[in-house]
């Protein structure tokens, strides 16, 4: 029979740390546009430097909803690593998203108690990142300097990249193993697109190493190009706020 353990007598129940992405009721704010050209809904401008030319932010105040909440989407067009025309880089690309979202389960558990819906995933052609949240800006810009920071930074669990990758070939092997009419469905998608085959897919992911992954975090993304829409109740100034210290923090250091 197991035998009952008690606690420490120096154990301490306590509350929990503060959470920085939990909004208060007196930073929500409702900044409703007024609507021009006779009540039709107002179309996002460009507010960012015509001179940048590795960054558009556009923005468009709300002037539909009486709702303190704020909307970002983001993609991130690159060339690095090969992106996304190399077979290795698409396959990566894919393992690091994994990673990601397991590096930042934390940290996205804590941000949904504060009402933030946040993701990110590479598509076939870009990066893409969604937004949703309350417009308290003081835990807004704390989310954006923390994501954007451990996109750049965060470490590497090697066995949990192990498992990533299996799982991954795992994916694409049950691919071959569907139903001819499914199978003829990957065929025609890879005449289509020029890409690879999913006997292509399989191939690189069985050659791929630990070092492969190293090396593809380290040089991804450091060159690239940024489209931002932001809307809701936020203001101009503030939505450039936003932008800048998101690539503030992942662009500072070198990885």
């Amino acid at each position: 029979m197991l035998e009952k353990t008690m606690p420490e007598e120096t154990m301490t129940l306590d509350f929990p740390p503060p959470n920085p992405f939990m909004p208060r009721k007196e930073n929500l704010k409702c900044i409703k546009a007024e609507r021009a050209n006779e009540g039709e809904p107002g179309i996002p401008e460009l507010i960012s430097k015509e001179e940048d030319k590795s960054l558009q932010i556009w923005y468009k105040q709300d002037d539909s909803f009486e709702q303190p909440f704020i909307y970002v989407n983001m993609r991130i067009l690159t060339k690095d690593c090969g992106f996304p025309t190399d077979p290795k880089a698409l396959i990566l690309s894919t393992i690091w998203e994994s990673m990601m979202v397991e590096h930042f389960r934390e940290i996205g558990y804590m941000a949904s108690l504060g009402g933030i819906n946040a993701q990110m995933q590479p598509g076939t052609q870009e990066i893409n990142f969604r937004y949703s949240s309350y417009n308290d800006m003081k835990g807004v810009l704390t989310y954006f300097e923390t994501i954007f920071k451990q996109i750049r930074d965060f470490e590497v669990d090697e066995a949990y990249l192990v498992q990533v990758r299996d799982r991954v070939e795992r994916q694409i092997r049950n691919k071959l193993l569907n139903e001819p009419y499914q199978t003829l469905n990957l065929v025609l998608n890879h005449a289509l697109s020029g890409r690879m085959t999913t006997q292509e897919q399989l191939e690189v992911t069985q050659k791929l190493t630990v070092a492969d992954f190293h090396e593809f975090k380290k040089e991804f993304l450091k060159n690239s190009f940024s489209q931002w829409l932001v809307m809701g109740h936020i203001q101009k100034e503030e939505a450039l706020d936003l932008v800048l210290t998101a690539l503030d923090n992942f662009k500072s250091e070198q990885r």
